[in-house]
């Protein structure tokens, strides 16, 4: 697939927003991983995930005024060392000093070492960054590193080392290497980044592994949601939340669902089970139920005419 956003949506740099869209939802419904037979190899699974992980990775780049201008201007995305790019709100800092002075360059066998505890603590954010099928895209890694303050030449340095195989998104052993960085820069540990990192980093953060993978068929025998299917089903959601109300609408929820390829009647019985309050909109848990649902019905399972006990919203139980 090519590497240019326009290209992976079938579109030119002329393209408006409402074009933008219209291929979004295409190409996203086409290469939607939920749509591959059972069965197939775990390596047509993981080129199904890099499909669509690309496809929204465009869609979200160009969506963005802002950043469509500097992926316009510069063609590459993260933008280059000195591209203009506004700060955000200060966080989420792992170690919340000052920044300091950045001088000459640090030796790597001075750098600290990259301890279990950073691990844990990078791996606990990791989880909570919105990552989709274990991976980081760089539009929300870019926003997210954005938020320590740093100078823009330093955090595209801290890309190009969390980054070194220039896939365009990190995992979690990249986001480890990226915070690691962040906390060494933050806390004044080196005056200025190296032009690479000793072996011994990269092993030490290889051994972060996410505790929530995006399952595969682990939901299809049954109708509950173990805490990984909760936890992958809560990225998607925030993926579409974008106003943060903590419920999305019915005509966002059903564009993301269509891409599902389930019929519109199918879909249909799938929402009169899960708006239990009948409001036209989900919430996080409404949205998670939803999911459940869609995935069993494409690995072959009927949906229930009634809820199981086992997927009824939390809130419920207590009305």
């Amino acid at each position: 697939m090519s590497t240019s956003l326009y290209e992976i949506l079938g579109l030119t740099k002329a393209a408006s927003p409402a074009e933008v869209r219209k291929s979004y939802r295409n190409k996203a419904r086409d290469t939607h991983p939920d749509r591959l037979p059972r069965g197939v190899s775990a390596e047509e699974v993981q080129t199904a995930n890099e499909r669509f992980r690309l496809v929204n990775h465009a869609y979200e780049i160009l969506t963005n005024a802002t950043h469509r201008k500097l992926y316009d201007l510069y063609g590459v995305w993260p933008p280059p060392a000195g591209a203009s790019a506004a700060t955000s709100d200060s966080v989420p800092n792992p170690s919340q000093p000052t920044p300091g002075h950045y001088g000459d360059e640090t030796r790597t066998d001075s750098l600290p070492p990259l301890t279990e505890q950073d691990r844990v603590k990078f791996m606990q954010m990791f989880e909570g960054s919105g990552a989709q099928h274990g991976f980081l895209d760089s539009h929300r890694a870019f926003e997210l590193l954005q938020k320590s303050n740093l100078q823009i030449d330093t955090l595209k340095n801290i890309w190009d080392l969390a980054d070194r195989e220039q896939r365009g998104y990190l995992d979690a052993p990249a986001f480890t290497i990226a915070m690691y960085l962040v906390q060494i820069c933050m806390s004044s540990k080196a005056t200025t980044l190296p032009s690479s990192l000793p072996q011994r980093i990269y092993d030490e953060a290889a051994k972060t592994v996410s505790r929530a993978p995006i399952p595969s068929d682990s939901i299809a025998d049954n109708w509950t949601m173990s805490p990984s299917d909760k936890a992958a089903f809560s990225n998607y959601f925030d993926a579409i939340e974008h106003e943060r109300k903590g419920y999305v609408e019915a005509e966002v929820a059903a564009t993301f669902f269509h891409q599902s390829g389930l019929s519109d009647s199918v879909l249909a019985q799938i929402w009169d089970l899960v708006d239990v309050d009948n409001d036209g909109r989900l919430t996080r848990e409404e949205f998670a139920v939803a999911m459940c649902l869609t995935r069993c019905k494409l690995a072959g399972k009927e949906i229930p005419a009634q809820l199981p006990p086992s997927l009824l919203p939390a809130r419920t139980l207590w009305s």
